[in-house]
């Protein structure tokens, strides 16, 4: 079980969007734990489902909280730092 903690000052449509926006990546095993589609979570993610009920929501909350959250990336180095040390220097264009 994760520690993602439901914000209560939120509506339930706002919280399991936020939610699956910290799960982005684990959609389709949430969507199948849930009962409802791929594409369905894609809709409802874009704001494109108008009355998602209110059950649905209740129930894709639940396993979203059940759901470990998936491992954060490390930060991507700038350009510079990923390049070895013992490349040659580049002339410069005149």
């Amino acid at each position: 079980m994760n520690t993602f903690a439901p914000l209560a000052d939120l509506p339930l449509d706002e919280d399991v969007r936020r939610l699956l926006e910290a799960h982005r990546g684990q959609w389709k095993t949430i969507a199948h734990a849930s009962g409802v589609s791929y594409s369905w979570l894609s809709k409802f993610s874009r704001r494109t489902i108008s009355n998602p009920g209110f059950a649905t929501l209740q129930r894709l909350r639940f396993c979203l909280l059940q759901a470990p959250l998936p491992p954060r990336l490390p930060p991507v180095p700038p350009p510079a730092a990923r390049l070895p040390a013992n490349l040659p220097a580049v002339a410069s264009a005149k």
